[in-house]
Parts: C-alpha cells; sequence; structure tokens
C-alpha cells in the first residue's frame, strides 16, 4: 500500500506539477495504477475484490427489478446491444382477444388501436343469420375444456381462468348474448353427469387441434377447433352468413388461407379453426382411425376429425402490455434493439 501510495503521489506530481495536466480524468487514471500496482502485489486478493464488486452490482440491478442469476452477466449488462425477450406474457397482457373473425364467410376485421373485439360486430351483423351465430357459440361452449372460465371481478372488470385462448372464445360467445356455462350445463354428452355418451380428443400437439362428439335426435354432432391451417385441410364443406351448407373447392380453401388467414397472421393474431361435422354413429375405439389422412406427426387422424364442415376463423390478439412501448422506446433511445 506504502507502494502504491508512493506512485500515486510520483504520478501526480509528474502529471500535475510538470507535464502541466489539468481536470480529474489524469487523477483517475493515476488511482488506477495504483489499484493495478496492489493488486499485482498481492494477487489472492484480486478474485474476492471481484466478487464483492459483482454482488453489490448484482444487488443494486435487482433494485431496479433485473435480477441476473450469474454476477459474471453483470459486468456485460451495461454494454449490451440487443435484447431477446419472450412476447406471450411478458411484453404482452395474456389476456387473449378475438380481434378479427370469418364467420358463414363473412370476414370482420379490425384495424383500431383501440383493442376493439370482433364480438360486437358479429353480434350486430345482420349479414350472418341468428342460426349460424347460435351454432358458433354452442361450438365454442362444448368444445372447450371444464378448465377454461370467465368469470367478473368485484370491481367488474373479465377474469381468465384456464387457457387464455379458449378464454377469448369464451368472451366471444358471452358477447354474442350466450350463456356458455348453460350450454355445458345442458348439452347431452357435455355435461358432468352424461359426459360419457360424448367423445372428446382432446388438444395436443399431435393433431393440433381438439374435438367433442355429444349425442343428436339423428346420431352425432361432432364440434371440432384448432389451428387453422389444420382445420382447413380438414373441411370438405362449409357453411355460408344463411345456415347452408355446400361443397368447398381447393381454390376455395387457398382464398381462405390467402385471403383471411395470412392477414390475420401478418398482424400478430393467432389463427383457429372452428369446424363440426354430423355423424350417423361413432365408430369403436380401435377402429376410429382414417388410413388416408394423417396428422402433422404422421399418425393417423381421427374419423371424427376428418369431412368437417367449416364456421369461421378467429383471429385471437395478446394485447401490449401499457409500459412495454414506453420501455422499448427507451432501449432504442440507448442504442438497443
Amino acid at each position: 500500500m506504502a507502494v502504491a501510495l508512493v506512485c500515486f503521489v510520483a504520478d501526480c506530481v509528474i502529471g500535475y506539477g510538470i507535464d502541466k495536466k489539468k481536470g480529474a480524468e489524469p487523477a483517475v487514471m493515476y488511482f488506477s495504477n495504483a489499484i493495478a500496482i496492489l493488486a499485482v502485489s498481492i494477487p489472492e486478493g484480486l478474485p474476492m475484490a471481484l466478487l464483492i464488486s459483482l454482488a453489490l452490482t448484482s444487488k443494486k440491478m435487482s433494485q431496479r427489478n433485473n435480477l441476473v442469476k450469474t454476477l459474471e452477466s453483470c459486468e456485460t449488462m451495461g454494454s449490451a446491444t440487443t435484447i431477446c425477450t419472450d412476447k406471450t406474457g411478458t411484453l404482452t397482457a395474456n389476456r387473449m382477444a378475438v380481434r378479427g373473425a370469418y364467420v358463414g364467410g363473412v370476414k370482420f376485421d379490425v384495424d383500431d388501436k383501440n383493442h376493439t373485439l370482433a364480438g360486437p360486430n358479429i353480434l350486430n351483423s345482420t349479414e350472418v343469420k341468428p342460426q349460424v351465430k347460435e351454432l358458433l357459440c354452442t361450438l365454442i361452449s362444448v368444445c372447450t375444456m371444464d378448465e377454461s372460465t370467465i368469470s367478473r371481478d368485484t370491481d367488474g372488470t373479465t377474469k381468465f381462468s384456464g387457457n387464455p385462448t379458449e378464454c377469448a372464445l369464451l368472451k366471444l360467445a358471452e358477447d354474442l348474448g350466450t350463456d356458455w356455462g348453460n350450454i355445458r350445463d345442458t348439452t347431452k354428452g357435455r355435461n358432468k353427469q352424461t359426459q360419457s355418451e360424448g367423445r372428446v380428443a382432446s388438444f395436443s400437439s399431435s393433431p393440433k387441434m381438439m374435438s367433442w362428439a355429444v349425442p343428436t335426435p339423428g346420431g352425432y354432432r361432432v364440434y371440432a377447433k384448432g389451428a387453422s391451417e389444420i382445420i382447413l385441410g380438414r373441411v370438405a364443406q362449409t357453411i355460408n352468413c344463411e345456415g347452408d351448407v355446400s361443397d368447398v373447392t381447393e381454390a376455395q380453401k387457398k382464398s381462405i388461407a390467402e385471403d383471411i388467414i395470412k392477414p390475420f397472421a401478418n398482424k400478430a393474431m393467432r389463427t383457429f379453426g372452428l369446424a363440426y361435422k354430423d355423424m350417423a354413429e361413432l365408430p369403436p375405439l380401435g377402429e376410429d382411425t382414417d388410413e388416408a389422412i394423417l396428422n402433422p406427426d404422421g399418425s393417423q387422424a381421427l374419423i371424427m376429425e376428418t369431412n368437417l364442415i367449416l364456421v369461421g376463423i378467429m383471429g385471437i390478439e395478446d394485447p401490449l402490455r401499457k409500459e412495454v412501448p414506453p420501455a422499448i422506446d427507451k432501449c432504442y433511445r440507448a442504442g438497443i434493439d
């Protein structure tokens, strides 16, 4: 320490007395030289000094809501040029909402920035007949899991529980004036008392869709939902705004993909397809797959999930958290991408 002090004083004398340097910058450099002499003469103290410095830095960063797992990363955080971040639930509010829709051949697209929902537009539409709206709401109510529910807090705000995507669809059904809970409770094969009379194929990464078959007076009705490209590939017919069913051609499918699904996806919406089919009876387990149609992973598709009737395509958006745009603006001003 004595040698370091002597060197510091000597540097100051030479710098300020002989070389006539001014300001605090030379003194900082002379002080750094003295610290370097200490580190060289007592090397075993350097790791401890670095550890203490990084620990103090980590504590300061955590007080600014920036918790780091590795102390060494504190050293490089100050020179970050790019931030790679998750989107859902981090940049976004994780509160999915149906913003765009294609129902019965009619497109409902919202371009404003006020997060207007598609539900009121569909409800007020005179093109889409009531029976088509009712079919859409029944499909959503039946073909969603019990864990997905929406409720109201004491302050009147909507509370989602379960899968956010399914909750967005339930909110759409609610906006259309439907009591989705009552449909679940009264639909045979869907309510808890008669669930064994229906059949559910839960959503998985294999088919990228789910379906729920419920008994009807004439047999069974299968309601299905899933990734838009999968549903579109499985449909053989489509329903129009009047409720009439007609065959769909490959050209029409391509048009839906280009004019509906792609524009929704370009607006950062998650697109979901909704469809149904009527069957005289369900094939027994073990014989219920279609050898000609395969799932994305190569497994055979279920017969009840093929030759469907397209009801609509939903564009689901997850709005940004309100504090995200100003935070990104700060990053840009700091030169961080």
